[in-house]
Order: C-alpha cells, then sequence, then structure tokens
C-alpha cells in the first residue's frame, strides 16, 4: 500500500496514554438475564415545553430497544449541532433520554424531533417549544452580589442531572426569595404597644414610558417597623437589578423604583406590611407605554435619549424649556439626534382639522412635594393643559430657570398632558424649590413644589477623612509634652478667617493663624452647627505656620454661611469667624468677561504649534457685552476715557501643601482699551497646561489664576502683567510649595522620612555585630519621564540596619508612587519610584544604622529628554514587526533623525563603546524588569542586539526596547517577569568598525503571595503516602517499578502526562526529579498516585521549552527505594495540523460545523491500491473501553480498527450526536498498527457521556462505544463538585486599631478592559484601599467566578493591588468581569470586559510566517533595525565620521514580582553609519531557584 497521507506518527507512545484510572464495571451478584433483541420503541413520548426566557429546558423521554439504539436530536428537521448550553444523556437502567437546554432563548422555539435507531429498526417522537419573554436575570451588574436576592422561579419538571451540565442559576439557589424589606429587630418598648400597619397614603397608578424608570411609593405606618413584600400579579415579586426597595423611617414611605421600565414589568403592584400586630395591603396598577416604532404618539422622544447631551458648543447656556409638539425647534443641536430611534410623524394631528379656540394652559394637577434619599432619582410630575396655540413649558430653581444638564430629562405627553422632570442621581444641592412655568400668547400658569433631599449616611468615599465622619470636623493635636505643660499659653488668634467669596464649582480656602501652648484643638462649625466631614473637606493644622485650614473643594451654594473655627487647649480657647458666600452660575446673564473657570481644565497645548503663554484677553469672544463703549442711564453710548491699566490689590505671597490647590489673586482695573494680561513664573512666560485655570471677573476686576494638584516644581515667584496702548502695571509674588501631609504620605504635625525600620535584633545577633557596610553602592540613573526606577544597593550589617532615604541632604518624604524594602537574604535594599517626575530628579543618599555603627551610598537621578523615544518607524508594529518573521530584539536609534543632520561633516567615525553597563537583577515573579544600559552607539549609528542565555532574543509582546539617542540611554523592559526569563541577558552594539556589548544576569524568585511557595525555601513536587498501617509494617516490600516512564515528545502547549506504575508496601513516598534536581512546584503542575492502579503520574498541563529535560520519580518507603525515568523534548507543531486542506482549526471555512471525521489516507490515491486486494467491510479488532478521568486531564480513547477496502471513513459521536470539531479534539489513524486514537485535552465536566466510532466504507459499517466519567478536580485550587467554591480573596482578621478606623473599600484605580489572544496569560488588575483589608470575591458575568488551576488571584497589602491571573485565556474566559471588595464598613466594585482578539488579523502580513513557528523556519531572533525605511546610502554624510556603536548607560538590575511587567532600559551612541547588521554572540548561565 502507498505512503499515507495522514500522520501515523502517534501523538504520543500508545503505552504511555493507556486510559487513566480506567474502571470496568464490577459483575453482579446475579447474572443478568439476557434480553430479546427488539426494535427502538417509544413509550413514553417528549412532551410540549412552554417556559420563560431564561429558564432551562429539559425534554424527557423513554424510549427501549436491544440492542442500545442510538440516538440523534433535530430542531426543525435539522440535526442539533453540539454546543455548551445543550446537554443529553441516556439512562439505561430507566431507559430515559434527557436533552436539557440551559438559559433559553426565543430563537430555541420550534419543533424538537428524537430519532432511535438500531439495526433493527427505528422510532421517533416530537414536540413543540414555545419560550415567551418574560423576567430574566439582567447580567449588567448594578448593585452588588448581595442585593441579588434571587428570583423563585420554577424550572420545569426534577430530572437528573450530570456533572457536564451546570444547571447553577445566576445566583446561588437560596437567594431565590422575593423582593422585600425586612425591618429591625423590634424593641422592647415597641413590643409592649404594638400597632398594626396601616396604609395612610396608598399606592397610585402609574402609567410610565417604556424605557422610563417609574417610583411606587406608598405611607404605612405600623409598631414595630413592618416587613414589606412585593408582590406582582399575585405572585412575589423576584429581585432584578432594575428594582429597588426601601422603607424610610422618617417619612413612613416604602418605595418601589422600577429604573428601566420594560412591557413586561406591566402589572397589578400590591405591598404586603406585616408586623405581630398585624397586615396590611396596598395596590396599583402599572401600565407601560410601548415605544412603538413609526407611530409617536408622545411630543418628545423618550426620556433616556437624553442622558448623554452636551450643551450646544456654538451657544450660551440656557434655561431647560419644553416646547412640546414641535420637533422642529430641537432641545439641542440637531446633531445631538442623529442616533436616537426617534420616527418623526409622517401626518401632524392638526392637518385637515378646524381650528382649534385659543386658550391660556392650565395646570390641572399640581407638583407635589418630595423628600427623597441622597442618590435616589426625583421624579417631579404634573398635568398640565396646554392651552392653544401650544404653550412652552420652563422649568425653574429657587426662582432662577433650571441650566440644561445631563442628569436632567423633562418631557410632556400630549396625550396624558403629564409633564415630568426627572432629576438622575440625586445631590444635596439639588434640594430647592421648584417650579415649572407654561407659557403662550394667551397666558400662563405655574405649580411649585418642594424638594428635599436627605444624605445617605452610608455613602461617603472619603479619601480624607476617617470614619467617625459625622463627628465634627476638627483637628486633633498631638499629646502635650512635660515642657508645654509646665508653661501653657492660652490659644490666641494672630491672623483672623477673612470674608470670602467664591464662585460656585471653585475651591475655597479659609485660613487663620492661631497660637497656643500646648498645641490646640481644632473644631469647625457653620452657622453655629458642628461641620460634618466629608470628602469635599479639607482641614489641618501647620505647625511651622501656626495657620489652621479649611479647604472646600468644590464649592456649592449649601456651603455658604458663617463659618467659625474653635481652637482649644488646656489653658483656654478662642475663635474666629468669617462668612462664605457662593456665587450661583447663574444662566442665561453672564456678568462675567471670561468663561467659567472649569472650562479651561481640559486644555491642551496645540499640536501644530510651540507652547504659548498663558494670557487672558478678557471679552475676546464676547463682543456683544464688552466693548471700549458704555451706557449711559439713557442707554445712548458715550466714549470711556482712556486709561492704563492698574493694580488696585495686589498678589500675596502664598504657601500650599503639595496635591493642594493653589489660588493666586489681585483687583486689577484692565483700563481702556481693555488690557490684556499675561502671566510669568520666575521671569519667563507661564505656559498653558491643564493643569492652570486662570479668569478676569469684569465687575469686581478680579483676576484669578488657579493651579490644581499643586507639584514642588510650581514654586517660584509669579507675576500678572497687564497691558494697553496706554501703560502697563504689575503685582509679583512667591508661591512656596510644602512636601505633601497625605494619609499616604507624612502626618501633618512630623513628616515621615522613608525608611525601612529592622526587626528587633536576637541575642545572637547582639553578641555578632558587624557595623553597616555597603558591599555595591548606588548607581547613578537617567529615566524618562513616567517611567518606574529602582535604586538599589547591597548592604550588610549585624543585626539588620535601619535605613534612611534622603533627597538633596533632607530626609526623602513618603509618597504612593515610593516603596522601599530591604530583602534579607540578597542583602538589597531597594527604593522604587513608580512613576519617576520631574521634581524626583536630584541627590539620593541611603543611610544605613545599626548599635554597631553606620554607612551610606549615594546616586544621581536624572530625568532624560523623552521625545527621541518614540519611533517613526512605520513597518514595526508593537511587538511584531509587519510583513516579517520574527527577527532579533535590536535597536537602531535615530528613527526620527535625518542621517544627512545627524552629525557634523567632521565626526570622526568610530565603533560602539558601552559607557555604563547592565546591571544585575533579581526580581519577584509578576513585577517587572528593567535592563538599563548607558552606550555611544559610535558613527556611523550601528544596530544593537538582545540575546538571553547566548541566544538573539526572540520579540514578544511583553519585552519593549528603546534607545534614545540624547543620553544614550538603551532600555530593556520585560512585562510579567516569570521564571522563565531567568538567565543572562546581553545586548551588542555593532556598526561596520567595530561592535561592544555588556551583559547582565536576571534572577526571579517566587511570588511572595500566599500562593506561591515561600522563596527561602522552594518546594519539590512530591506525593507524600498516607501513614502506614501495623499491618503494612509486619509485610513490607521495597518500591518496585513495574511498568517504567516512556519517553515523550510533546508540542508547545499541549497537556503532557507522565506516567508509571509502581509498587511497594507500605505505600511510598514519591518525588518527582527534573535535570538530577529536585522538581519545584508550579501551577501548571499536578502530581499525584493512584494506590489501586498503583500508579503515579505527573501532568504539565501545558508545555513550554523550559520543561525539556530529564524527569526521574524516586519512591522510598521504610524497606528501599526505586526509580524510573524519561525525556520530554519538544515536537515541531506543524506536524499536528490534519492533512485534510479543507479542515480550518474549529469551524470550517466558509461552512457550518461538520463533524470530526477521520479519513486515513486522504492524500493516497485509492487507484493504488492493489489490484489483488479482497473488498471486505471495515472491522472492528479491539473495542473502545470506558474511560474515568479528574477534570482538566487529558483523555485517550483507543481503538484497533481494519478499515477494510476500499480505505473507508471514520466518524466520532458523543451522546448519538456527531461530535463536532474543536481545538481540544485530535485524532488520527495509524494505518500500519490500524490504531485509532481519539484525545481530548483538558477534560471538562461536559465531555462527559458515551463516545462511539463508526467507520463505513461501501460494503458495510462497524462501530465500538465507550463511556466517558469526569470526575470533580482534587487539586486544592479546584472546587468540589458538590459546592462550588467562588474565588476570593479572604482577609487577615482585623486589628483593634483597624477596626477603630475604618474606612469602607474605595476603588482607585479601576480594571481596564482587556483584549487579548487565545492562549495568552492575562492580568486584571485595580488599586482598591480601605481599612480593615477587605475580603475580595470575584465575578464572571455576573455570577461568582468558580475556582480553576488556571486562576490565581491575591490582594498585595502594601500597593493595595488586587489581581486576578489567567494562565492562559480560552475562548469560554470571554465576559465581563467585576471585583467586590467588602469590609465591616462598605462595599465598592469595578469592573472589566475580557474580550479574545481575532487571531487573523494579528498575524503579520508576512505570508511565510505561523504564530509562533514559522512555516519551514525554526524560529528567528527578535530584532528591531530602527530606521526601517530609512535608505542605509543616506544614513549619514560622505564626511561623517564612522564610529562602532557605543553604551553610554547599561542595563541596570531589576527586582519584580512574577506577573508583573519587566522592563530594561540602556542608554548607548547607535554609531555612524546606521547599521542593520544582525550579530548574536553566545553565552551561558545558571538558572538559580531563590
Amino acid at each position: 500500500m502507498g505512503e499515507s497521507g495522514v500522520d501515523t506518527n502517534s501523538y504520543l507512545n500508545p503505552e504511555i496514554l493507556r486510559t487513566l484510572d480506567q474502571t470496568k464495571q464490577k459483575p453482579t451478584d446475579t447474572p443478568e438475564k439476557k434480553q430479546a433483541v427488539s426494535a427502538p420503541k417509544v413509550i413514553t413520548p417528549l412532551q410540549p415545553v412552554k417556559c420563560n426566557e431564561g429558564q432551562p429546558i429539559n425534554f424527557t423521554a423513554k424510549v427501549e430497544g436491544n440492542p442500545q439504539p442510538t440516538f440523534t436530536w433535530f430542531k426543525n428537521d435539522q440535526p442539533i449541532q453540539e454546543s455548551n448550553r445543550f446537554w443529553s444523556h441516556y439512562d439505561i437502567p430507566s431507559k430515559t433520554v434527557l436533552l436539557q437546554i440551559t438559559d433559553a432563548r426565543p430563537d430555541d422555539n420550534g419543533t424538537y424531533v428524537l430519532l432511535a435507531e438500531n439495526p433493527l429498526g427505528r422510532d421517533q417522537t416530537q414536540s413543540t417549544v414555545n419560550v415567551t419573554s418574560g423576567p430574566r436575570v439582567d447580567t449588567n451588574a448594578f448593585v452588588a452580589p448581595e442585593k441579588f436576592a434571587a428570583f423563585d422561579q420554577q424550572y420545569g419538571p426534577n430530572v437528573p442531572t450530570q456533572s457536564g451540565v451546570d444547571t447553577t442559576p445566576f445566583v446561588q439557589p437560596e437567594r431565590f426569595a422575593q423582593l422585600e424589606v425586612k425591618a429591625p429587630a423590634p424593641t422592647r418598648q415597641e413590643m409592649q404597644q404594638p400597632e398594626a400597619p396601616k396604609v395612610v397614603t396608598p399606592l397610585q397608578p402609574i402609567q410610565v414610558n417604556e424605557g422610563s424608570p417609574a417610583l411606587l411609593q406608598a405611607t404605612i405606618v405600623g409598631k414595630p417597623t413592618p416587613n414589606f413584600v412585593w408582590m406582582k400579579d399575585g405572585a412575589p415579586l423576584a429581585a432584578s437589578n432594575r428594582l429597588r426597595t426601601r422603607y424610610d423611617i422618617g417619612t413612613k414611605q416604602v418605595l418601589l423604583q422600577i429604573n428601566d421600565a420594560r412591557p413586561q414589568d406591566a402589572g397589578e403592584y400590591v405591598v404586603v406590611a406585616t408586623n405581630p400586630a398585624g397586615q396590611e395591603i396596598t395596590a396599583t396598577p402599572l401600565t407601560v407605554v410601548p415605544d412603538k416604532p413609526g407611530v409617536d404618539e408622545r411630543g418628545f422622544v423618550p426620556s433616556d435619549k437624553f442622558r448623554n447631551l452636551e450643551q450646544p458648543q456654538d451657544q450660551e447656556r440656557r434655561p431647560l424649556a419644553i416646547v412640546p409638539g414641535v420637533d422642529n425647534q430641537p432641545f439641542v443641536s440637531p446633531d445631538k439626534f442623529r442616533n436616537l430611534d426617534h420616527v418623526t410623524p409622517t401626518t401632524r394631528p392638526e392637518e385637515g382639522q378646524a381650528p382649534e379656540a385659543k386658550r391660556a394652559p392650565r395646570v390641572l394637577q399640581p407638583l407635589n412635594n418630595s423628600d427623597l434619599e441622597e442618590l435616589m432619582p426625583v421624579l417631579l410630575t404634573t398635568a398640565i393643559d396646554a392651552g392653544s396655540p401650544m404653550a412652552a413649558f420652563t422649568w425653574y430653581k429657587n426662582g432662577q430657570p433650571l441650566v440644561e444638564g445631563n442628569r436632567y430629562t423633562t418631557k410632556y405627553d400630549i396625550l396624558t398632558k403629564a409633564l415630568t422632570l426627572q432629576i438622575l442621581a440625586a445631590r444635596p444641592d439639588d434640594q430647592g424649590n421648584y417650579t415649572v412655568r407654561a407659557t403662550n400668547p394667551t397666558g400662563t400658569d405655574e405649580t411649585t413644589s418642594r424638594l428635599t433631599i436627605r444624605p445617605v449616611s452610608s455613602i461617603d468615599s472619603r479619601p480624607f477623612i476617617q470614619p467617625d465622619r459625622f463627628a465634627p470636623l476638627e483637628v486633633k493635636a498631638p499629646a502635650p509634652t512635660r515642657q508645654e505643660m509646665q508653661q501653657p499659653e492660652a490659644p490666641k488668634v494672630v491672623t483672623p478667617l477673612q470674608p470670602i467669596e467664591v464662585k460656585e464649582g471653585a475651591p475655597a480656602l479659609l485660613q487663620a493663624t492661631v497660637v497656643g501652648k500646648p498645641t490646640p484643638n481644632f473644631v469647625w462649625m457653620k452657622d453655629g452647627a458642628p461641620l460634618t466631614a466629608s470628602d469635599r473637606l479639607r482641614t489641618r493644622y501647620d505647625i511651622g505656620t501656626k495657620q489652621v485650614l479649611l479647604q472646600i473643594n468644590d464649592a456649592r451654594p449649601q456651603d455658604a454661611g458663617e463659618y467659625v473655627v474653635v481652637a482649644t487647649n488646656p489653658a483656654g480657647q478662642d475663635t474666629t469667624a468669617t462668612p462664605l458666600t457662593v456665587v450661583p452660575d447663574k444662566p442665561g446673564v453672564d456678568e462675567r468677561g471670561f468663561v467659567p473657570s472649569d472650562k479651561f481644565r481640559n486644555l491642551e497645548q496645540p499640536k501644530t504649534q510651540t507652547p504659548r503663554p498663558l494670557a487672558i484677553v478678557p471679552g475676546v469672544d464676547v463682543d456683544s457685552f464688552i466693548a471700549p463703549k458704555t451706557q449711559t442711564k439713557e442707554g445712548q453710548d458715550t466714549e470711556e476715557e482712556e486709561r492704563a491699566p492698574h493694580v488696585m490689590v495686589p498678589l500675596r505671597d502664598t504657601s500650599a501643601e503639595q496635591s493642594m490647590p493653589v489660588l493666586l489673586t489681585a483687583t486689577i482695573d484692565a483700563g481702556s482699551p481693555m488690557a490684556t494680561f499675561t502671566w510669568l513664573k520666575n521671569g519667563q512666560p507661564l505656559v498653558e497646561g491643564d493643569r492652570y485655570t486662570t479668569t478676569y471677573d469684569m465687575k469686581p476686576k478680579t483676576v484669578t489664576l488657579e493651579i490644581l494638584d499643586a507639584k514642588p516644581t510650581d514654586q517660584g515667584t509669579y507675576t500678572l502683567r497687564a497691558t494697553n496702548p496706554f501703560g502697563n502695571d504689575e503685582t509679583t509674588a512667591k508661591l512656596a510649595i510644602r512636601p505633601a501631609s497625605s494619609p499616604d504620605a507624612l502626618p501633618t504635625a512630623t513628616p515621615k522620612p522613608v525608611e525601612i525600620k529592622a526587626p528587633v535584633p536576637t541575642k545572637q545577633e547582639m553578641q555578632q555585630v558587624q557595623a553597616p557596610k555597603v558591599t555595591v553602592p548606588l548607581e547613578n540613573v537617567e529615566a524618562t519621564k513616567g517611567s518606574p526606577v529602582l535604586l538599589r544597593a547591597t548592604i550588610v550589617g549585624t543585626p539588620t540596619p535601619n535605613f534612611v532615604w534622603l533627597k538633596n541632604g533632607q530626609p526623602l518624604m513618603t509618597s504612593n508612587r515610593l516603596r522601599p524594602r530591604y530583602d534579607a537574604p540578597t542583602k538589597q535594599v531597594v527604593l522604587q519610584i513608580t512613576d519617576v517626575r520631574p521634581e524626583d530628579a536630584g541627590q539620593y543618599v541611603i543611610v544605613a544604622t545599626n548599635p554597631a555603627g553606620q554607612d551610606s551610598t549615594g546616586t544621581t537621578l536624572t530625568i532624560a529628554d523623552d521625545r527621541p523615544k518614540v519611533p517613526t518607524d512605520n513597518n514595526r508594529i508593537k511587538n511584531k514587526p509587519e510583513g516579517e518573521a520574527p527577527r532579533p530584539l535590536n535597536v537602531v536609534p535615530g528613527v526620527e533623525h535625518q542621517p544627512s543632520l545627524a552629525a557634523p561633516a567632521a565626526e570622526e567615525q568610530r565603533a560602539p563603546r558601552v559607557i555604563t553597563p547592565l546591571t544585575d537583577n533579581v526580581v519577584e515573579e509578576s513585577m517587572p524588569v528593567i535592563f538599563r544600559s548607558t552606550i555611544d552607539i559610535g558613527s556611523p549609528i550601528g544596530t544593537f542586539t538582545w540575546l538571553k542565555d547566548g541566544k538573539p532574543l526572540v520579540e514578544g509582546d511583553r519585552y519593549i526596547t528603546t534607545y534614545d539617542i540624547k543620553p544614550k540611554v538603551l532600555t530593556l523592559e520585560i512585562l510579567d517577569a516569570k521564571p522563565s526569563d531567568q538567565g543572562t541577558y546581553t545586548v551588542r552594539a555593532a556598526n561596520p568598525f567595530g561592535t561592544d556589548e555588556t551583559t547582565a544576569k536576571l534572577a526571579v524568585r517566587p511570588a511572595s503571595s500566599p500562593d506561591a511557595l515561600p522563596s527561602a525555601t522552594p518546594k519539590p513536587v512530591e506525593v507524600k503516602a498516607p501513614v502506614p498501617t501495623k499491618q503494612e509494617m509486619q509485610q513490607v516490600q521495597p518500591p518496585k517499578v513495574i511498568v517504567p516512564l516512556e519517553n515523550v515528545e510533546a508540542t508547545k502547549g499541549s497537556p503532557v502526562l507522565l506516567r508509571a506504575t509502581i509498587a511497594g508496601t507500605p505505600t511510598p513516598n514519591f518525588v518527582w526529579l527534573k535535570d538530577g534536581q529536585p522538581l519545584m512546584t508550579s501551577n501548571r503542575i499536578r502530581t499525584r498516585y493512584d494506590a489501586p492502579t498503583k500508579q503515579v503520574v505527573l501532568q504539565i498541563t501545558d508545555v513550554r521549552p523550559e520543561d525539556v529535560g530529564q524527569y526521574v520519580v524516586v519512591a522510598k518507603n521504610p524497606a528501599g527505594q526505586d526509580s524510573t525515568g524519561t525525556t520530554l523534548t519538544i515536537a515541531d507543531d506543524r506536524l499536528k495540523a490534519p492533512t485534510d486542506n479543507n479542515r480550518i482549526k474549529n469551524q470550517p471555512e466558509g461552512e457550518a460545523p461538520r463533524p470530526l471525521n477521520v479519513v486515513p489516507g486522504v492524500e493516497h490515491q485509492p487507484s493504488t491500491t492493489s489490484p489483488a486486494e479482497e473488498q471486505r467491510a471495515p472491522r472492528v479488532i479491539t473495542p473502545l473501553t470506558d474511560n474515568v478521568v479528574e477534570e482538566s486531564m487529558p483523555v485517550i480513547f483507543r481503538s484497533t480498527i481494519d478499515i477494510g477496502s476500499p480505505i473507508g471513513t471514520f466518524t466520532w459521536l458523543k451522546d448519538g450526536k456527531p461530535l463536532v470539531e474543536g481545538d481540544r479534539y485530535i485524532t488520527t489513524y495509524d494505518i500500519k498498527p490500524k490504531v485509532l486514537t481519539l484525545e481530548i485535552l483538558d477534560a471538562k465536566p461536559s465531555d462527559q457521556g458515551t463516545y462511539t466510532v463508526r467507520a463505513a466504507n461501501p460494503f458495510g459499517t462497524d462501530e465500538t462505544t465507550a463511556k466517558l466519567a469526569v470526575r470533580p478536580a482534587s487539586s486544592p485550587d479546584a472546587l468540589p463538585s458538590a459546592t462550588p467554591k467562588p474565588v476570593e480573596v479572604k482577609a487577615p482578621v482585623p486589628t483593634k486599631q483597624e477596626m477603630q478606623q475604618v474606612q469602607p473599600p474605595k476603588v482607585i484605580v479601576p480594571l481596564e478592559n482587556v483584549e487579548a489572544t487565545k492562549g495568552s496569560p492575562v492580568l486584571l488588575r485595580a488599586t482598591i484601599a480601605g481599612t480593615p483589608t477587605p475580603n475580595f470575591v470575584w465575578l464572571k458575568d455576573g455570577q461568582p467566578l468558580m475556582t480553576s488551576n488556571r486562576i490565581r488571584t491575591k490582594y498585595d497589602a502594601p500597593t493595595k493591588q488586587v489581581v486576578l491571573q489567567i494562565t492562559d485565556v480560552r475562548p469560554e474566559d470571554v465576559g465581563q468581569y467585576v471585583v467586590l471588595a467588602t469590609n465591616p464598613a462598605g462595599q465598592d466594585s469595578t469592573g472589566t470586559t475580557l474580550t479574545i482578539a481575532d487571531d487573523r488579523p494579528k498575524v503579520p502580513t508576512d505570508k511565510n510566517r505561523i504564530k509562533n513557528q514559522p512555516e519551514g523556519e525554526a524560529p528567528r531572533p527578535l530584532s528591531v533595525v530602527p530606521g526601517v525605511e530609512h535608505q542605509p546610502s543616506l544614513a549619514a554624510p560622505v564626511a561623517e565620521e564612522q564610529r562602532a556603536p557605543r553604551v553610554i548607560v547599561p542595563l541596570s538590575d531589576n527586582v519584580v514580582e512574577e506577573s508583573m511587567p519587566v522592563v530594561f532600559r540602556s542608554t548607548i551612541d547607535i554609531g555612524s553609519p546606521i547599521g542593520t547588521v544582525r550579530s548574536h554572540i553566545h553565552f551561558f548561565c545558571t538558572l538559580n531557584h531563590l
């Protein structure tokens, strides 16, 4: 027979892949009675199913037949394709066939047929499915998961389920209770005088438009407070994230809010109030008006269409008015309506009708007063006859027109005459009197109501104050010293508070100078009552200047009032007071000569211009009210007298704390004609930036400069210059910036240096004291703005020293960007600056001190110009060059630099030269790594090539390398360091005149998270035997290898199973070795010993190149030991692709899913079969055998089949249905030994079932069947099948101190959306603070995320980062992820979307390149060739001196945590000319496990 086109090389040696944990049915005590053969017969047919959307569908039928029939399901006469929503099973004892469809959808409607066949005949039964749209679980999380008190929905008959089907509902089953409000436990007093619930104000009928919110409310009293349960149409109302209910004890109102009304919400609503004395109910109908397309019966568009509308850019702000029935006068600019699903009626109602009599508008039902909690929606509703002609409506708040905003939605329904104002997420400043006025030419009418907003005590983000926020806002003094108490002095106000007038939305700063001994305590009052803490208020006392400050971040009208600060100490007290006036941001009349200050916050420098000075030209854009003329009282224009500008009140010196806002204010008569203003800092024009806002208010003649988020670099002398043709005037003031005293930095009174305190020394250490000694000093660092910096030195000493960091001779103050630590095993002290800023530049010194002495070392940190860092090489796509196979990771500087201008004509040609070499790095797994070196690249400019362990470093999406020409810094950054990154790194710079290189080592320590191993004690992979019994110890036998390990060749990324059979009494202990060393634990490695089969197995979930080597398992018991070894190699994965050219992985291109078939000899012409060969049907020689495997382990089905003549085809079936192709299935047929294999990678519960392979040719068929059972994983990181375990991080038990200073969790840096490629690692990360440390639970698509050996989560207390790592992302991982943080003070959450990128567009246009492995080539080195589009002939002028590349600043060592990004950076002169030569150097290193 000719050579087959099928890959006849088995994926693994057949002996290795014998079924794991194979079990056969035990024979029963009584022999089974032989059954008579019969055709299939339906005993109990399928029944019609009617269910709500989102519920499961269960079909059951009883079918008998012998031999056992095969079953096929059809929907609308088409075979049902396999899906993770469908599960079918045949239970032999009960002869019951099951089909379950999870999460019913409308497209599941249809006719379903079950066909049963065996060789004697067939029978069938059919039924229908009707899925009705009903309440379903909305996975867009709106409230916290514990709010999802669940849903009592019927799930059809109780049928047997298997672990292969996930029948768990969206939330835990025990949460399926009705929507209710549970009252607090009654007091003894309430129980002595109980009163049954009584409805004071019943529910009112409501009609809402689809998509609008609805609010049902009733007033019900009772003692004790009643429990409330909501019903709809006679049944308990199921909880949903669109529904919120509460009972307000103050107003006795019970509320039900429906956020987004839908047609299925319509019905009869009842609230039942119950307490021990009785019960009462009230009911109302809710009508939902559908949002019908084509017929618009409303005079406006749906309210939700306005939520994101913005103010028209070309208009001034205008009052919030409604003109119903006039669609061609849009409420906002027409372009805002482009995406609205709003169809204008084709015919106006008034066409063809007699003119309507004129009449004035009239209020039919007035507005009602509302009292609501903060954050609840507000609905103000009135009924108004709009009159004729149609009236216009205008809303007022406190007598002023209500200005448009994206929280306000107003509409008028012509049919019902209902006018509504909706305010989303009510705030305290929404409180006031609301009036709506209807006006037409015939008259006006209006109605007014009062809106009261109550603060929500449970909601306070409080980044600044402590949880006792409802105590007075105060500054507590430190404990007085004995000296202070001997000479006490009562507080005395030296400089009192000054009256302040601020504009709404602007910050306000109240300050007074108060002295006293000891330092006083300060309490703030407002309008005679203690001022309560808020996240908008910050107060402190600066001991140096004796100033007490109160900062209001965002002044609101309700902040206006009389403020008093009371200073108290044991010797007495003093007070000072001032009024604060808040000028409303009035609509309609703009009395300011400029636009509001907040309009400047996001200004950016024009991309096409150089930075320009920050100047103010009042009235520039407003010709209407700023002109060189004034008006007399009679209205006639008079020419204003010409005059020069004049400073009336000068600027004053200011001292501010870092991160606080700065306000510089002066009063200036702008003169005539109007002057222009220019700000200068240290004599230079102040350049525009998004932190600067400047305004000039013409009426009070006040000019203001606001600097947001003050930084040390803002310190200096500020000058304001006013100029017009008749002269100029100016005023100057100094600004001093003090270090921040925020909670994440230093305490206010005692600035805290960045230091590391050593543990208490032991007696032994104190007996062998050694003074600190610097072994490896700090090295100078040049960094680019925004990049991370790591300063590191090695310092020894006994006992362990204390360390203090200094900057420019002063103690370095703590900041949330700084992290110091001392690693005792390596004796390294490090300072990490997370994103370096210009103000970080300076001299850094680390001082180490212990009882025996001290030592220190210093360095200089400079900030490089980051402009040349961006390459313009258009051919280089990040991580993957477009149009080329992987190339070496090279860097060619000078991309934006024209070579002809590279250097003067006389530049000397020279070879590259390393100026500052790379330095060794030790990092923690998942931390970023940065290698940095300074290299003169020479002339002509050369090229850089990175090597790891002597081999060119291949490009990857975790590597980023840059070369900054000006400082000559070359950097390599490695994101998310992994153990495989450990090794020796070399960068080589080369040009035609020579080469130079620098080398450094990288060591990656295991992550210090709880789910990682201790760095000091690596843990071998081993299986510990149970304690031996007395009987075993009496019959000891040494371990003996019965079936040894066999060599394995695997493809990269596939699972590998090493297995041996070893007996011994008592049960041996097993230890695995790799290359003669203990194999270290990893979340990719699992080992176990199966006592019944005597098999010891080692599973590697996705094999990687670093896994290649010699593996040995050593078995030991008290009687002796034995061992067996094997070699693991990585095969070229090109052979894995099937030769069937029509098959595309997972989904044939252009076709529906097709059955998983095997056609041996596909490329083999059948005519080549020997003419004399007898034609015969296929025949099963060795049948399939049943399999029982553990979840996530590989499954192997194997059978020996004579394929017959002519050669036939094979088809695999699961539970009677064709097995659809998928990336977890691999099937092969080896023609010579006639062995057919089906391998299922990474077994899942849904793989459980009956597998059949059918061989067929024109002369007949034969088949064999076996069952697969999948047991839940037994690893610690897997979940028991009965009790699914959520992915969570449990916090340690809180300390007393933490419970005294509780702060609810707060998301500081939210999760970000991630798009990943299939099989790559994913890291979801957020920064969440809270005291005590929160518990964290991860949700996916609204339900708890279940544990898996691919998923790891941890919370890093020092950085406040919670992370979720998915080791190799799969399609089923796609979805919405939410992390919920909870502690006794509250909760917070953040969410993200994980998507899988389409692999196809990501592949470079180089047709020869296959992902990870170039077709027909070995992996090519990853090179970066700068100036790719640049012709080498233009690399430099003829006369430019040629020189080799040269390292100027070498790479520096890196310490990162596993899965964190790594950055290597070096400064290198690339030489001249810019070369594209690729050079390689080989070197070696030893990987050390620290």
